[in-house]
This record gives structure tokens, sequence and C-alpha cells, in this order.
């Protein structure tokens, strides 16, 4: 039996493949090469930013007043710091990606303040924290907690907390 030496078939597996690529119409080169080109042009620019620091898609929740054993529909605060007075509803096809949350207590002193993240579809809570009520304490979260479209979200102020608080949520959004 007769055989062939490896490099003998390394090689001749090497040219079929170069002679393959030499085959296919340059149109076919082209075109790939287009589907990996990126044009920013005034008319068109590329968006090489991350979409959380794009400040359309920023969003900035408040929640103020809120005394021990109640709750609050979060409302947005604009860009321009005029607050709504309609709870928030994240828009339809997006999601919104919670990213911090700051607890600032009115009146500073002992004790804690347990705060609860709730949304509105089943009202279930999502987060739960306990803080203290002596200064304001912020919460971050890289990952982010993502609310889907027709979500709004309640921050509640347990019983058991030690003062009255405000909250603000800041986070983005992002298509579905």
């Amino acid at each position: 039996m007769f055989h062939l030496p490896k490099t003998f078939t390394y090689g001749a597996a090497a040219l079929a493949a170069g002679v393959l690529i030499l085959a296919l119409p340059r149109a076919a080169h082209a075109i790939a090469a287009t589907l990996v080109q990126v044009t920013n042009t005034a008319a068109g620019p590329a968006v090489v930013q991350d979409v959380s620091k794009l400040a359309s898609q920023q969003v900035t929740l408040l929640a103020y007043g809120l005394f021990p054993g109640t709750e609050a529909n979060l409302v947005q605060m604009s860009v321009q710091g005029t607050v709504s007075t309609e709870s928030y509803v994240v828009p339809a096809g997006q999601n919104l990606i919670v990213t911090s949350i700051d607890i600032k207590p009115y009146a500073p002193g002992s004790g804690t303040n347990g705060i609860t993240i709730l949304n509105t579809q089943p009202g279930l809570p999502l987060e739960s924290y306990v803080v203290t009520n002596s200064v304001s304490t912020t919460l971050q979260f890289p990952n982010g907690i993502v609310f889907p479209a027709g979500e709004s979200l309640i921050v509640d102020n347990a019983i058991n907390s030690s003062g009255v608080l405000s909250a603000t949520v800041r986070g983005y959004l992002t298509s579905n």
C-alpha cells in the first residue's frame, strides 16, 4: 500500500484552499468588506458611545416625603429639573435599567430605614435594603436592575423606619 507523506497532504490542502479563495468573484469580497465598514458622517453619525451615557436615554425618578409605613409611585424629573405629577411608566418597546438609588433622610438621626423597590404589574418586592438614617446612602448596581415596558416603580418606606425620606432612582432606557 502506498502512503503519501503528511507534509504533501497538508500542502495540497493549503494549495486547494488558496485556489478556492482566488476563484471567488471580486464582488463577493467587496460585499463582505462593506458589511463591516462604518461610515461616520454628519448626516448619519455612527454612535460610538455606551447607551447608558446618551442623554436622551437617561432617566431620573423621584419619590419624596415618604413617611414610615407609606409607599409612593416614582415620578420622572426632566433634565431641566421639572418634576412630573404622573407616575413614571417604562415606555413601550423599551426596558429601564436601574443603576443607582439615592436614599436621603429628611431629618438625619439614629436608627435605620427599610426601603423596598416594587413593580406595579404583580406588585412584588424586587429589592429590599436597610440603610442608616444618619446620612444619605447611595446603592449602585453595576449590572443594573431591569424593569420591562409598561412597568411603574414603587418605593416603600418600611413601617419600622426611623424617619421621613426621599429616594432618587437613576437609570437608562434600552430597546427590547
